[in-house]
């Protein structure tokens, strides 16, 4: 995350952006973006790093894993664009598989399966 958060700042700087403006074009509230970008929070979550990114006009090719995000899985092997609906749901569904595991994978993937099935 702190490679991240150099990364923000830098470009917060070269967009002559305060908090307070950053806080309106990421559309979250003025805490949460100063508690970000002070270090506070060690791991905001993905709404709000996307958030931040998208306001910071940060594009996917600027951004690099870290080590840490490479040991928990997270590869950069694709892009994609989502809606923020999309993202809800995939916050949820790492969050269920963190806790459940492959039981509720293998729960949630037929409940996909039928509602496939309706449309």
């Amino acid at each position: 995350m702190n490679e991240k958060l150099n990364l923000w700042r830098k470009r917060k700087k070269e967009l002559k952006l305060t908090n307070k403006e950053l806080a309106l074009k990421a559309n979250l509230p003025l805490r949460t973006v100063e508690q970000v970008m002070c270090g506070r929070v060690s791991s905001p979550r993905l709404d709000t790093v996307q958030a931040i990114e998208r306001a910071l006009e940060i594009t996917p090719s600027e951004l690099q894993w870290t080590a840490e995000e490479r040991a928990l899985g997270i590869m950069d092997t694709i892009k994609i664009s989502v809606t923020p609906e999309e993202e809800e749901i995939l916050y949820l569904y790492r969050q269920i598989i963190k806790k459940k595991g492959e039981a509720a994978h293998e729960v949630l993937l037929a409940l996909f399966e039928g509602l496939a099935k309706i449309d």
